[in-house]
């Protein structure tokens, strides 16, 4: 016998989301990667090219890979491999929650304009909301439980600076706009080829933007800052190499503060300014240095305490 008609028709609608739900488990991926691809073209990137975009609706997790933009005729963001894991359920109360996000062997170009407009991977920064806007609207939250860095290049040029810096292991976790412990923060990498290490605490982003931890340095180049430094010396060179305890607070607007327990050495220092020249084999500071800064009036209060 035939089952009655409602029964029938239930078993229709279920059936059609069923299926419509298939179909959107199965177009939202395309869908995704079109997005994306399209944003890109939009804000600078001239030639994208993206092989693919994996995501779990029922998990949170997505995977893009081999991301590859480029821009005035060179590739300027390179991504082989980048995991995302976000948690749905705070979105709801405007709450972004960031299980896990990993990159292997990226390699991204920042360059800064004269104009000082700073384009990303090739991509332009959107410009700022209107403040007032966003003081009308519940501010979103942000929280990031666990970001792996690894095998990582980044390039910073500007007219007076270029940097390569490049990330062997980077973890950063617990970072979270909406309560008040600290993240922790470990890097190994280097900077124009000096070996950089970093182990410490940053603190919640209510506070301001610092870190509190264990700095070294070795042998950093110094004649890569002599454009920057040009205002107050014609020339600059040497090598400087930090192994510090460092605690660094700055504080939006008003004032900024270092502590710092160590040792610096400056190796084959040079310094130029008009016709003179000054050169130091080996200048070292081990000791205690507490700086303070208040931005409004331009004070400064330093304590030097070492040998």
């Amino acid at each position: 016998t035939s089952k009655p008609f409602y029964q029938r028709t239930w078993v229709a609608i279920v059936a059609t989301v069923a299926v419509l739900f298939l179909l959107v488990l199965v177009i939202l991926p395309y869908g995704i990667s079109y997005g994306l691809h399209q944003w890109l073209l939009a804000n600078g990137g001239e030639d994208v090219q993206l092989e693919d975009v994996d995501f779990n609706v029922f998990t949170g997790r997505a995977t893009v890979t081999d991301l590859n933009v480029k821009a005035d005729g060179q590739s300027l963001l390179l991504v082989p491999r980048l995991e995302l894991d976000i948690d749905w359920i705070p979105l709801f109360s405007k709450h972004v929650d960031a299980k896990a996000i990993t990159f292997e062997g990226v390699k991204i170009t920042i360059i800064q304009a004269p104009d000082g407009a700073v384009r990303i991977g090739g991509i332009s920064l959107p410009e700022t909301e209107d403040a007032a806007d966003e003081a009308t609207e519940k501010p979103w939250g942000f929280g990031l439980e666990k970001l792996e860095i690894n095998n990582t290049s980044i390039t910073y040029q500007s007219p007076d600076l270029q940097l390569v810096t490049h990330l062997e292991h980077l973890r950063l976790s617990h970072l979270v706009t909406w309560m008040t412990d600290p993240a922790q923060l470990v890097l190994n990498g280097t900077v124009n080829d000096a070996p950089v290490t970093l182990d410490g605490r940053l603190p919640p982003l209510s506070d301001g933007f610092g870190f509190s931890g264990k700095l070294e340095i070795t042998t950093l180049r110094l004649d890569a800052f002599a454009t920057l430094a040009a205002s107050a010396v014609a020339g600059l060179g040497g090598q400087l190499s930090i192994n510090s305890e460092l605690d660094m607070l700055l504080t939006p607007g008003a004032s900024l503060t270092v502590s710092h327990s160590g040792m610096f050495a400056l190796n084959e220092l040079t310094l130029e300014q008009e016709d003179r020249q000054l050169s130091y084999a080996d200048l070292q500071w081990q000791g205690e240095m507490k700086l303070a800064t208040v931005i409004d009036n331009g004070g400064l209060d330093l304590d030097l305490q070492g040998t």
